[in-house]
C-alpha cells in the first residue's frame, strides 16, 4: 500500500489530501466543544430550584431539581407569528416542571439557586454520579426529594 494512503478499519480508503481534510474538521470539531464547554460555564443553561419546607411536628424535607427546562409542544404558538420561538422563559418552565414533579403546594418554598450552591451547599443530598456529570455536555434532568422527622 502507498504511504499517500491511510487506511481506515471500516475498509475505507484515504489519500493524504483527505486524510488533512478529515484532521482539520476533528480539530474544528474539538475547538467548537471547548467552546461550547466554555460558554455552559459562563452561560448557564441549567436551572437549580431547592425548596427546604418543614412544619412542626411533620419533619423536615429537601426539595431538588437540576433541570434545562426545555420547550416542550405546549411552550409554541403554532399559529402565532413565530411558532417556533418558545412564549414562555426558561425559568417559567422551570417552576412549572417543580410543580408538576413536587406539587404546587411546595412552590411557595421553592427558590432558584446557583450551580455552585446546588453543587456546595445540598452536595450531601446528591448523587456521586451527578457530580461526575454536571460539567459535561448533556442533558440532565435531576430531581429528588428528601424527608426526614425525628419526633
Amino acid at each position: 500500500m502507498s504511504e499517500e494512503y491511510w487506511h481506515i478499519p471500516d475498509g475505507f480508503l484515504l489519500n493524504s489530501e483527505e486524510t488533512e481534510e478529515l484532521a482539520q474538521m476533528r480539530q474544528e470539531w474539538e475547538k467548537a466543544r471547548q467552546e461550547a464547554i466554555e460558554h455552559k460555564k459562563n452561560n448557564e443553561y441549567w436551572k437549580f430550584l431547592v425548596a427546604d419546607w418543614w412544619e412542626q411536628g411533620c419533619g423536615r424535607t429537601f426539595f431538588l431539581m437540576m433541570t434545562q427546562a426545555t420547550p416542550e409542544g405546549r411552550d409554541f404558538d403554532r399559529d402565532g407569528e413565530h411558532p417556533y420561538t418558545a412564549i414562555n422563559t426558561q425559568e417559567e418552565r422551570a417552576i412549572r416542571k417543580f410543580k408538576e414533579v413536587f406539587g404546587e403546594y411546595f412552590t411557595q418554598d421553592m427558590k432558584f439557586i446557583t450551580r455552585e450552591e446546588f453543587f456546595t451547599k445540598y452536595s450531601q443530598y446528591l448523587p456521586p454520579r451527578l457530580f461526575e456529570l454536571k460539567d459535561e455536555l448533556c442533558n440532565i434532568d435531576y430531581h429528588s426529594k428528601l424527608h426526614f422527622n425525628f419526633s
